[in-house]
């Protein structure tokens, strides 16, 4: 029966193997797609129609060859998921692995784990030259190799420098909720998909590393001073709890049925959960 080989999980697979997006579109009343409907809350000809243009008029990329490079005293650890989209080239031990892509569009979005390297940070640069800057700079240089709908082999480079601290509270006030919040939604699509891994899993590990992050900002900065019974939150992370929550009920990791049911219909649905 070939129904049997149309659920989500299954199509979607291919879409994610070739560096695609898979769109789902539901017809019904239940925000799906209607094409003769006036109703606003579903999805009517003209916006199916502005999907498609927009898929076929997007700048994209293929054969594209992603490379990150850092400074001494940091590296790559893995990408994120640990199971990436397209293929590692190389062990990643003298260097970072290269990660290769069938194509690559605007809304392509690359996670990199870093770990410090034994030997600490170095100071490559002349300190005595840089005004303000009392600490040794890190820098990460990402070159991406792609060609274009014409053929040309082009290849776009990016370079960061940031600087060090021994101070955590900079940390933290430095912190990227968005950035944080990526890593810990693929961190947890790894739990997930790894083996042993599971929905339970991905949830407590979500919640384990919330609280050892604010753990760490009040042993670590001067919140420790606060009283033992009051939340104290970084500027930066103050809706980091909510998104862990947020995550831990969102249709990719919630139960599908309550505790002690099993009549019930399940939501979210395989379908919904792969989707998402």
């Amino acid at each position: 029966n070939i129904r049997e080989f149309l659920d989500i999980a299954t199509l979607g697979e291919l879409c994610r193997v070739t560096c695609g997006q898979f769109k789902w579109l539901r017809v019904g009343n239940e925000c799906g797609v209607a094409v003769n409907g006036n109703s606003g809350d579903t999805f009517t000809a003209e916006q199916l129609r502005e999907e498609l243009k927009r898929s076929a008029l997007a700048y994209t990329g293929s054969d594209v060859v992603f490379k990150l490079r850092c400074s001494n005293g940091v590296q790559v650890k893995s990408y994120s998921p640990t199971l990436p989209v397209g293929n590692l080239v190389g062990d990643g031990i003298v260097n970072s692995a290269e990660l290769e892509l069938s194509s690559m569009h605007p809304g392509t979005s690359i996670a990199v784990v870093l770990e410090h390297k034994i030997g600490g940070v170095v100071d490559t640069m002349n300190r005595n030259s840089r005004k303000g800057i009392d600490m040794p700079m890190v820098f990460f240089q990402s070159a991406v190799l792609y060609t274009t709908k014409t053929g040309q082999r082009r290849v776009r480079v990016s370079t960061l420098g940031l600087p060090t601290t021994k101070v955590p509270a900079d940390i933290f006030r430095s912190a990227d909720l968005g950035a944080i919040s990526t890593i810990f939604t693929r961190g947890a699509i790894s739990d997930i998909e790894r083996d042993g891994g599971s929905l339970r899993l991905a949830r407590e590990n979500v919640f384990k590393k919330c609280v050892s992050i604010l753990a760490n900002y009040r042993s670590h900065t001067t919140a420790r001073t606060s009283p033992s019974g009051q939340l104290i939150l970084p500027e930066s992370l103050q809706l980091l709890p909510l998104f862990c929550l947020s995550l831990r009920k969102s249709r990719m990791l919630r139960h599908s049925l309550p505790k002690g049911v099993t009549s019930a219909k399940p939501f979210p649905t395989a379908d919904e959960r792969a989707y998402h």
